[in-house]
């Protein structure tokens, strides 16, 4: 289940030639968590990230970023996904330590924003290469209901760095080091990742076994979650009441018909098929293949640009 992490450095040609207004990112990245919700049900049945997206409006965290992407380009705004750790409240045993990504949006030679839709950020990062104070934003922890202060800043590695045998950040690459607590922090690096979907949704997957969704309301809370416990039982939340936690064959009518608009939104009209797992869940490993251009076309020889003689790429 576990496959080589394939990055590319950015270059000029990633730089928006445009005006990017933080309030009009703010406006789109809100609206993302609303109308995208994290959703793992769409790939128990062969689809990958950009299939779950554009047949669900759903997905895991690659398939939340693509969704803000295409708000993005809407706008003519250019944006990347980049490769990140993750916190310890969402780490698994069998997770390699790059197990995320989250979206960059590249203002000019020194500064961008990046955005992290399935940790529910409230406003962008904005970096600044000159920039090496610590600073500050709101995320919603959905979870618990409460937002949050999360901390952050820019560093620089001059040396290649190994996590383990399929993930290598190489040297002179920024990562913004971001934490709530000082004893639990992870990384944005700011390197495209090019198979998202095989290099860290196939384990992701794999690791978590059984599918879950959560749905936000118009206020960022958790309006509907819903997560198989074995191949068997659910749990059902609904507005933050236990509305059922049993056998999946069990559940009753009225709650098909509370959550019915939100499940057709979410998993379409057939939805009553997602909840019935394949035999095999418990053993499934997952090989989910990327929907990239840059896997598919041979590419041409492109010299690498510094963004500056006193900047390393960004």
């Amino acid at each position: 289940m576990y496959y080589p992490l394939k990055l590319k450095k950015f270059t000029s040609k990633n730089i928006n030639k445009k005006y990017i207004d933080e309030n009009l990112i703010e406006e789109l990245m809100k609206k993302n968590i609303r109308e995208c919700p994290y959703n793992t049900f769409p790939y128990i049945f062969g689809n990958n990230s950009k299939q779950s997206q554009k047949k669900y409006n759903s997905g895991n965290c690659v398939a939340m970023s693509i969704n803000l992407q295409n708000m993005l380009k809407k706008h003519n705004i250019k944006s990347y996904l980049i490769p990140a750790t993750i916190p310890k409240m969402y780490a698994s045993p069998d997770f390699l330590n790059i197990s995320h990504v989250a979206v960059i949006i590249f203002i000019n030679e020194k500064e961008a924003y990046i955005v992290d839709p399935a940790f529910y950020f409230l406003k962008p990062m904005k970096i600044d290469v000159n920039n090496k104070n610590i600073d500050t934003i709101k995320w919603k922890n959905v979870y618990q209901g409460i937002e949050e202060d999360l901390k952050y800043k820019l560093n620089y590695a001059d040396e290649k760095y190994t996590y383990n045998k399929y993930q290598h950040i190489p040297k002179d690459t920024y990562s913004v080091e971001t934490y709530e607590n000082d004893d639990d922090k992870w990384f944005y690096f700011l390197i495209e990742v090019i198979n998202p979907d095989k290099a860290i949704s196939s384990f992701n997957l794999t690791s978590k076994k059984y599918p879950f969704l959560a749905e936000l309301d118009n206020n960022f809370n958790l309006k509907l979650y819903i997560k198989f416990t074995d191949k068997e039982h659910i749990k059902i939340n609904y507005n933050d009441e236990n509305i059922y936690t049993g056998h999946v064959n069990d559940i009753p009518d009225g709650i098909f018909n509370l959550i019915h608009t939100d499940l057709i939104s979410m998993l379409g009209k057939n939805y009553n098929k997602f909840f019935k797992l394949p035999e095999n869940i418990d053993t499934k490993i997952y090989n989910l293949k990327d929907n990239n251009k840059s896997n598919t076309k041979k590419k041409k020889s492109i010299k690498k640009v510094r963004f500056n003689k006193t900047i390393k790429h960004i």
